[in-house]
């Protein structure tokens, strides 16, 4: 794709009194610049004004895309700026009031017909309500009802910012210092591509902004691929309808409390699985845009596969929460939930995204049974490994079998000395507690040691001669519990552990009132040899 580029620094006079009008397409974030981004930008204008109002003071890159059949130039890059600074120059309105060039840089009046007015700035973000409040405060004639604005929104909020830093500069200036500085010596570069339709002038102006994000600017992966998408969506002429879906996903993603980057992420990963793909991944933003673009699949197919991963996470939390009548798969769900690599997840999902479908909205899964065998062999190819970033591409590899169809099993590769310490200790006591048939999920669930440093002075002889880091973190000093754990000494924390419902924590009470460094060591041994017995098992259900 040949690129028509034009740059040109322009004044901000220049800028917002050109023909055109500026849009903030529709697929673009909300406005969201704060109080301190604001307090930034007026004490950089400020200094300047100060010290260099001859050189003049350059703003940044505006990234535009233009089609040769309209005067409409859509904002890809600098949305924020532009609508901060309307925001200002609205403020500035009320000082300088007799400057054309002001209001000529906010609203535009129409050549031939005066009474008509259009904004210089539009923003067409559908995520929320953006335009309603800046057509609200920019054509609204009282500074005061804006300031006094009890609501106090984010524009309402800048504009107030800058409402009462030019009160305080016009108390010791001439405002019109300010107004001359900020109209002819502010610069900007617009960075404008064109092509002679929207489409492609706008996948032009989004290769430029991929260009600059990847060089530092603060930009979201999540908002690279929506613009993906909505292109999509616009070139099918289904603009609307990808609109409904994303808010409707953006919204449960939200509810759900996973991030849209998770979701693209999951998705990538069972993109990798289906084409058997068990190489070292790359960059998100690449894979989507470069290697795997988003348009290669019609939109309305990628937003029913999101909507679908994230129905999965909201099912796979709800079962780690204990809100599934199998009771077996909230134990494995939860002992693998303590396994802190991430890939464990996406191969939890890939599994269920498989393994299920999609109807009227609602998850339809498959044999229960099956499920339960894959995440046993996952717990037991986990924690036989550890927590190492090595065994990322063995998940690779599970992963690419379950979008397969392939039955997964853990096989021992080789002998080892098990080591139960380290980030994955409590995984482990979790583990040992649900190979007791008899013990019901738990959850909220907690961790506790029996022995603290503090506690040996009141043990025998035989604890005093052990140093503490030698059992400290040992599954023989791990417990299990069902409630918050409290700082009390050991006598007043059996009597806590006498009325838990957990078996193995409530059974351990009445031993621990002569607690010994042999039994503690017998008790180690147990729980070492009943999670060893588990992984080099054959057995499938437990």
């Amino acid at each position: 794709m040949g690129l028509n580029l034009s740059a040109e620094q322009k004044s901000i006079v220049k800028f917002f009194n050109s023909i055109s009008v500026y849009i903030v397409p529709a697929y673009q974030r909300s406005y969201s610049w704060d109080r301190d981004k604001c307090s930034i930008l007026w004490d950089d204008l400020e200094y300047a004004l100060e010290k260099s109002s001859k050189d003049g003071y350059f703003l940044g890159n505006i990234v535009i895309a233009k089609s040769n059949d309209s005067d409409e130039l859509d904002v890809i890059d600098g949305q924020q700026r532009l609508i901060t600074l309307t925001l200002l120059l609205k403020a500035l309105s009320f000082f300088d009031k007799k400057n054309d060039d002001i209001s000529e840089s906010i609203l535009r009046q129409d050549r031939r017909d005066k009474t008509k007015k259009k904004q210089v700035v539009r923003s067409c973000v559908f995520e929320k309500n953006d335009n309603e409040f800046l057509k609200q405060y920019i054509n609204e004639e009282s500074a005061e009802k804006i300031t006094k604005n009890e609501r106090q929104d984010i524009f309402a909020k800048n504009f107030t910012f800058f409402y009462n830093k030019l009160k305080e500069f016009s108390e010791n200036k001439d405002i019109s210092i300010f107004s001359d500085f900020l109209l002819d010596k502010v610069y900007m570069l617009p960075i404008v591509a064109r092509d002679e339709d929207e489409l492609k002038a706008n996948e032009k102006a989004l290769m430029i902004f991929e260009t600059v994000n990847n060089r530092g600017m603060e930009l979201s992966d999540a908002d690279i691929f929506k613009s993906q998408l909505y292109n999509s969506a616009l070139n099918e002429k289904n603009q609307d309808d990808f609109i409904e879906e994303w808010l409707k996903l953006s919204e449960f993603s939200n509810e759900i409390g996973i991030s849209l980057v998770e979701l693209f992420r999951s998705y990538m990963h069972i993109i990798r699985g289906e084409t058997n793909e068990i190489r070292q991944e790359i960059g998100l933003r690449v894979f989507f845009t470069k290697n795997y673009p988003l348009k290669k699949k019609k939109y309305s197919i990628v937003m029913e596969n999101l909507y679908k991963i994230a129905l999965l996470f909201q099912y796979n939390t709800l079962i780690n929460k204990n809100e599934e009548p199998n009771k077996k798969l909230v134990k494995w769900i939860q002992v693998l939930s303590e396994y802190k690599i991430q890939y464990v997840k996406y191969a939890i999902i890939s599994y269920l995204y498989k393994n299920s479908t999609l109807q009227d909205d609602k998850l339809v899964f498959e044999s229960n049974n099956k499920l339960e065998i894959y995440l046993i062999n996952l717990i037991k190819f986990s924690y036989f490994h550890g927590s190492t970033t090595k065994t990322k591409f063995k998940f690779y590899e599970i992963i690419a079998l379950a979008m397969q169809g392939k039955e997964y099993k853990f096989k021992i590769p080789h002998t080892r000395e098990y080591d139960y310490l380290g980030s994955l200790k409590n995984g482990y006591i979790l583990l040992a507690n649900y190979l007791d048939s008899n013990q019901e999920p738990i959850y909220p669930y907690k961790f506790d040691k029996i022995l603290y440093q503090t506690d040996i002075k009141d043990l025998d002889i035989n604890w005093k001669n052990k140093e503490y880091y030698s059992y400290g973190e040992t599954l023989g000093n791990l417990l299990l519990l069902d409630f918050t754990k409290k700082r009390k000494n050991l006598p007043k924390r059996i009597l806590e552990y006498k009325k838990s419902s957990i078996i193995e924590t409530s059974s351990l009470s009445d031993n621990l009132n002569e607690w010994t460094y042999k039994k503690y060591k017998a008790r180690d041994k147990a729980l070492t040899d009943k999670i060893e017995l588990f992984i080099e098992s054959d057995n499938a259900i437990y």
